[in-house]
């Protein structure tokens, strides 16, 4: 974990100072402090004088990092160094503030998603400080719908649905909670496990997680989406971008499954370098996996087969062999689709959920 902290008196930087040697071992910490109140044991330890700008200046620094940060100091320093930034809670990083007595840590931006209460209270832990949590889940208790999907790694495909089921949960309103995915509470998977406040069975509002863009569900359904999808591909050699993004987008199409579950796109090792498919896995930000023949022709399975692609390559099939492979044996969940110099096949990771 990283984490920006910035002081602004002597007895802030001081705290700063403790925090970033109980921090250690747990975060990679970036101090900022004013010059003056610096000692040579703390530039020694990397902690750095405040930037030109100050608190401003150091917001947008750590905004660009997508950096949590700390203000030590008042609230109204940090709010106000914050505020021009501030665009989106499922993606704006964590903001917290700590009295410069060390008696209180505040998260004051993305408690849940950004992780700013968790880390209050660890850093509260850290320095016997109360954490002051204001967001209703918390206080009340409840189920917090996005703390679990951003721990589990499930993009929120519905804020607005998002908001209706924490107002169904605060409110004691049951939901359907059904999921595809296997759960896990510490170290024993849990038989139909759902959380406080939800069932298993379909309510007039829903969690549901999966890959499925239109999951068999009634009522206002708020999908979790894991990446949890594997793209097989293979293709002739220069094929244009447009052309690859273009096949795989009907190969998703096809089997249902919304483009943000996709995880990575696999192939060949003689495609490590095919541009058009280096370019497709960098405007998705999907890692890109390639196996060699060999590794190839081991993955266990039926597929399908190509008198011509094994000995252009040495393999039978590409798009459906690297998609298993790269899924860790995973289930193939669309066999190959062949257009205009393409292949693709998509197979899904199993994914286990931590309910806690």
């Amino acid at each position: 974990m990283e984490l920006g902290i910035i002081s602004f008196t002597a007895r802030g930087t001081g705290l700063l100072h403790r925090l970033s040697g109980l921090l250690r071992g747990r975060a990679d910490c970036v101090c900022r402090a004013p010059e003056r109140f610096l000692t040579p044991e703390m530039e020694a330890e990397g902690i750095s004088r405040t930037p030109e700008g100050g608190a401003a200046s150091f917001a947008r620094e750590m905004f660009a990092a997508g950096r949590p940060m700390l203000f030590v100091g008042a609230a109204g320093i940090a709010v106000r160094a914050i505020a021009p930034l501030v665009k989106d809670k499922l993606t704006d990083p964590a903001v917290l503030v700590m009295d410069e007595a060390g008696q209180f840590v505040i998260p004051i931006l993305s408690g849940h998603v950004g992780g700013a209460n968790e880390l209050a209270r660890l850093i509260a832990e850290l320095c016997r400080a109360v954490p002051v949590i204001t967001t209703a889940t918390d206080v009340n208790r409840v189920f917090a719908v996005d703390v679990f999907a951003a721990k589990n790694g499930l993009m929120i495909a519905d804020r607005e649905a998002a908001r209706h089921v924490a107002m169904d949960l605060l409110e004691g309103r049951e939901v359907g909670f059904l999921n595809t995915c296997q759960v896990e509470c510490g170290t024993t998977p849990p038989d139909g496990w759902t959380p406080e406040g939800c069932t298993a069975r379909t309510c007039g509002r829903n969690i549901y997680i999966g890959v499925e863009k239109n999951p068999a569900v009634s009522g206002e359904t708020l999908r979790l989406v894991p990446r949890a999808v594997v793209v097989g591909l293979g293709c002739r050699r220069g094929t244009p971008v447009q052309t690859l993004r273009e096949q795989v987008r009907m190969a998703l199409k096809r089997a249902g499954v919304m483009e943000q579950a996709v995880a990575c796109v696999a192939s060949i090792d003689l495609k490590r370098e095919e541009k058009g498919i280096l370019e497709l896995a960098r405007e998705n930000d999907w890692e890109f996996i390639t196996y060699s023949a060999e590794e190839l022709m081991r993955v266990p399975g039926e597929f399908s087969e190509s008198g011509f692609v094994r000995e252009t390559v040495g393999v039978d099939c590409v798009c459906e062999r690297a998609a298993v492979a790269a899924s860790g044996d995973g289930r193939l969940i669309l066999g190959k689709q062949a257009a205009n110099g393409v292949t693709v096949a998509l197979a899904v990771r199993e994914v286990r959920l931590r309910a806690e």
